[in-house]
């Protein structure tokens, strides 16, 4: 799904192959692997960028609806 944050602007979280990925605007892809729980340790399509934590936040029915990358919150 499509997730905001009013400062960084949208990512996408998508399913590819077996493998959850964000894709950030500008073609910056961030691949995820499963660390514990809702958490994931992420690497960034540029070197540069290093690595990334991403948590999942599911609401009282169980979904999705916000995500936080490196501390930066994103809201559906």
């Amino acid at each position: 799904g499509t997730y905001n944050n009013k400062l960084l602007g949208d990512v996408e979280v998508k399913l590819n192959g077996d493998r959850l990925e964000v894709l950030f605007p500008a073609h910056v892809v961030l691949t995820l692997d499963h660390f514990h729980f809702d958490t994931y340790r992420g690497t960034y399509s540029n070197w540069w960028f290093d690595k990334a934590w991403v948590q999942f936040f599911q609401n009282m029915e169980g979904k999705v609806n916000s995500i936080s990358i490196d501390g930066d919150l994103f809201s559906k």
